[in-house]
């Protein structure tokens, strides 16, 4: 079982965790066994960038299992506050997680990026964050190959995708509306690409 291990700073956004967090849950009720999830910080409770405080979270750990997925959520703001000691506590323990398991996997969700950039573990990879969070990405991790994002229009807007105007679905029993059984990591591709969708943010995967 992969544990999904979200990161979490003060000011931290809700929906930068809630979103990937229900995606994974949808998955593992899809195809139970598949994922855990859990939550850590530099700081035993985080006060969330709307003001919802969260409570009994985890210490930094010294090592993960291999096939840990850590995810660092994005803060209010473009930039989060580099030189904030909780920040800090974070990219150094990056950093040494890094150094000691280098084949774990970590994914940050917009300004969270920026947290990897900041530790070395976007130097020469290619990447991308939040289009507000491209310019900072570059000036925190120049040896990173950042590729700048855009904002569409319905993300400048706030609106969402206009769903009406996919095809109606068949009906039952027509050849198309067979389901063809996929395997967990489909099934959370397709979350996450509803989730990227409706809400204009962008995940990046290292």
């Amino acid at each position: 079982m992969t544990e999904v291990l979200f990161v979490l700073l003060p000011e931290v956004v809700l929906l930068d965790v809630a979103g990937p967090a229900e995606a994974f849950r949808i998955a593992e009720k899809i195809a139970p066994g598949h994922f855990q999830l859990a939550y850590a910080a530099p700081t035993r409770s985080v006060q969330t960038g709307s003001g919802l405080h969260i409570g009994q979270l985890r210490a930094l750990p010294k090592r993960v299992d291999a096939d840990t997925l850590v995810v660092l959520a994005g803060v209010v703001g473009s930039v989060p506050k580099m030189q904030s000691a909780p920040v800090q506590q974070v990219v150094q323990w990056l950093r040494t997680l890094h150094a000691a398991q280098p084949a774990v996997s970590v994914m940050g969700v917009c300004a969270g990026a920026l947290l990897a950039g900041a530790a070395g573990l976007l130097d020469g990879r290619e990447c991308t964050t939040h289009h507000a969070c491209t310019e900072a990405l570059a000036n925190i991790a120049p040896a990173a190959r950042s590729t700048s994002t855009s904002c569409p229009p319905s993300c400048r807007s706030g609106t969402a995708t206009n769903y009406s105007r996919q095809p109606p679905a068949k009906p039952r029993g027509h050849p198309s509306a067979r389901r063809t059984p996929r395997k967990p990591a489909d099934l959370l591709q397709i979350r996450q690409a509803e989730c990227q969708a409706s809400s204009g943010y962008k995940l990046s995967t290292i």
